[in-house]
């Protein structure tokens, strides 16, 4: 699976994935589209609006942007996402 800040990608799927249902022992996060059209921009801890999906990690990534509150994706990082969701 692809990387994102060096922390390999565990689960990638297009749905949410319901707090009942994730496995306690990942770190998960939901993908934000843009309004223009389908392209992953950021990555939060939850999404209600323009979800595009939902990945999980073994270790919690360091989210930096928009007050701690999303981390904008670079141009690698959309190319891992797509390929795995």
């Amino acid at each position: 699976m692809p990387k994102i800040q060096n922390k390999e990608i565990e689960i990638a799927t297009s749905l949410r994935i319901s707090a009942k249902d994730r496995d306690p022992n990942l770190y998960y996060y939901e993908i934000r589209h843009d309004d223009d059209g389908f392209s992953p921009t950021t990555i939060e801890h939850s999404v209600l609006v323009n979800h595009f999906g939902t990945i999980a990690f073994k270790k919690p990534l360091e989210l930096k942007h928009y007050d701690n509150k999303a981390l904008i994706l670079k141009l690698a990082q959309k190319q891992a996402i797509l390929r795995v969701i």
